[in-house]
């Protein structure tokens, strides 16, 4: 009986050799994809949402399908060094750290791919939440321009004039980030060559709004906006055709201010 011992052990080496490799390589797929995830955040300004397009919306695809990927994986790494934990004979202990080694670092790493770099930095990060407020207020002021014949609100009161027809709008003025209550500022700024233009003759790519320190019915020209991005890696502008983006601020010298070229 004693010496059927060695027999098993040489019996058992090979498959827990075999899973030990295959935690680890799964344990690589985890590491590239947390790398994936993590430029894929950095590089598309944490992935903004589909309706406000980042600076670099192929590398956000790709960083979001690598943290959809990461999401399937963390569960059976998991499982594979656990696996491999309990398979590893504990009379060699060479194996048993290897398993243990496994483990440690495969729960580590998912960790760090779904709960780390990816989860907490989409759902906190301000560019989500800004340019959604922003996405947000478009439906209002295609209704106060509906209601007044095709016209923007006037400039010194206009904050005023959109939540006139619709009282939602000093939530989506109020910084989100900091999830405040209403309080009178807006941290969206209009554009100061406007003041009761009408919407349909403004060019798509004209600046209409613009993010800056909040304030009471802001109004502002590319200069307020250049200093108070000189610090920021993106603003958040709304264009003449209301679409939405978030802007670099070695791109704010491209935009358009007036509605004639």
């Amino acid at each position: 009986m004693e010496a059927s011992k060695p027999e098993e052990c040489r019996e058992d080496r090979p498959r827990v050799r075999l899973l030990a490799w295959i935690a680890l390589a799964v344990a690589v797929v985890s590491l590239g994809i947390s790398i994936i995830t993590s430029a894929g955040l950095y590089a598309d300004l944490d992935m903004s949402s589909v309706e406000v397009p980042g600076p670099h919306p192929i590398l956000g695809w790709l960083g979001a399908q690598a943290l959809f990927a990461g999401s399937l994986v963390i569960l059976p790494s998991m499982g594979l060094a656990a696996l491999a934990l309990l398979l590893a004979p504990f009379r060699r202990p060479r194996l048993r750290n290897v398993a243990v080694a496994l483990f440690a670092l495969l729960l580590i790493t998912s960790a760090w791919v779904i709960y780390g770099a990816a989860l907490h930095r989409i759902r906190s990060n301000p560019f989500r939440h800004r340019a959604g407020a922003a996405s947000v207020l478009r439906p209002v002021i295609r209704k106060y321009v509906d209601e007044h014949g095709g016209a923007l609100p006037p400039a010194a009161t206009w904050c005023n004039a959109l939540i006139s027809v619709d009282p939602n709008a000093a939530d989506y003025f109020t910084r989100v980030i900091e999830r405040d209550e209403p309080n009178g500022l807006s941290w969206l700024a209009l554009n100061a060559n406007l003041d009761g233009d009408m919407l349909a003759a403004l060019p798509d790519e004209m600046v209409l709004l613009f993010e800056m320190d909040p304030a009471v019915n802001p109004v502002g020209n590319a200069e307020v906006l250049a200093s108070y991005a000189r610090d920021k890696r993106a603003v958040v502008v709304v264009f003449g055709d209301l679409h939405v983006e978030l802007v670099r601020p070695r791109d704010l010298q491209h935009l358009r201010w007036a509605p004639a070229p």
